[in-house]
């Protein structure tokens, strides 16, 4: 008005100054994306993070429940000395009755398939990372690592080792049992990889990720078994929950965006350092669910790069739609400051201007990924 004198270019730009087609350009695409994922089962927290999701160039994976089926089974039960196998196994499934950890789990199961009785367990503690300990029908009984062991007295002689590596050489998970100061023996067991985990790993690869990492507390042959099998990148076997955390902060230190997937309370730390933690829904605890920004409700591994592969698409329509809506302002404002557009003609082209935007986002809602099965 000042440059002009002009009462209806003033009220023109005035009218068409204000972009609304800016505003929605961002969050109807966020919203449509996110309605996306839950109707492929996965749940997105925030709409931040449906938009960091397209960011990340480093996946590191937890193995049991992640990249594995999370069920392992016994194969073997090893006795050291004078007790029998049945003895051994009763002993340590009594301890691990209340376990929630899938080897736990395995350990229960594979003593009820055998119809071994199972006894009360008292003063039952779970040692995150390292094993449980309990006291059965007067007996202290400890399930963990090595280390755990010697901490609590138990008498780990040399030939151990050897027994120890030649089954871990198997591939097999050995979960040594001490009763008392003794140890007993070793309970082997081994879990079998999602058959869709190999195909998952390729296709991350596929949208741009540059590493894929797993990330095990078990130990470095059944670790280096299933990075072979599924082509990972690298593995960090025999890691603890403290570690986990210090990896993901690493990758990070290194310049790294990283999206980390795990289903067990070990997993937490890591969850919530990642730049995105994913927890895997069905096998998962609630610790983990709680702790991440996204929530897989089925265990489909495979979700993972269509999730990546809708985040990058997201983060396109939002860059369309943003280049859309400012050229159209711009546009306006000068048609307006010149008088070739009155107030009226300006508030129909600010106003129509949001339909296109709208449409654009809403095209996420029905989006598929190339590698995506029909719903």
């Amino acid at each position: 008005y000042i440059l002009t004198g002009d009462i209806l270019r003033s009220i023109t730009v005035l009218v068409v100054v204000c972009p609304c087609a800016l505003v929605l350009a961002t969050p109807t695409a966020v919203v449509a994306a996110i309605g996306n994922a839950a109707k492929h089962g996965i749940l997105v927290k925030a709409g931040s993070s449906i938009e960091n999701v397209g960011k990340v160039d480093v996946v590191a994976l937890d193995k049991t429940g992640t990249l594995t089926i999370g069920k392992p089974s016994v194969q073997k039960v090893i006795s050291l000395n004078e007790k029998s196998r049945g003895e051994i196994l009763s002993l340590a499934a009594s301890a691990e009755r209340f376990s929630e950890h899938p080897i736990g789990r395995a350990i229960v199961q594979a003593s009820e398939k055998e119809s071994i009785p199972l006894h009360e367990p008292k003063d039952f503690e779970v040692l995150p990372g390292f094993g449980v300990k309990a006291s059965v029908e007067g007996e202290q009984i400890i399930l963990g690592t090595q280390n755990l062991l010697v901490e609590q007295g138990v008498v780990w002689e040399a030939t151990h080792n050897s027994q120890l590596e030649a089954l871990e050489r198997e591939g097999y998970t050995v979960i040594p049992v001490g009763v008392g100061k003794k140890l007993e023996g070793f309970i082997a067991l081994q879990d079998t990889p999602r058959e869709e985990a190999r195909k998952a790993i390729a296709d991350l690869k596929k949208v741009g990720i540059r590493e894929v990492i797993m990330i095990t507390g078990d130990n470095l042959f059944a670790a280096e078994k299933i990075a072979a099998q599924l082509g990972l990148d690298r593995y960090f076997a025999q890691v603890l929950p403290q570690d986990k955390l210090k990896i993901i902060r690493d990758l990070q230190a290194e310049g790294h965006r990283v999206l980390f997937a795990g289903d067990g309370v070990n997993d937490a730390p890591a969850l919530a350092a990642a730049d995105i933690g994913v927890a895997m829904g069905m096998s998962g605890t609630d610790v983990a669910l709680e702790t991440a920004q996204v929530g897989l409700m089925s265990d489909e591994i495979e979700r993972l790069p269509q999730l990546i592969h809708l985040s990058r698409k997201t983060l396109k329509v939002i860059r369309a739609n943003v280049i859309f809506s400012m050229s159209v302002n711009v546009l306006s404002v000068f048609l307006g400051s010149f008088g070739i557009i009155g107030p009226v003609i300006g508030a129909l082209i600010h106003e129509s201007s949001s339909v296109p935007v709208l449409a654009n986002s809403a095209r996420l809602v029905g989006y598929k990924t190339g590698n995506e099965q029909a719903v």
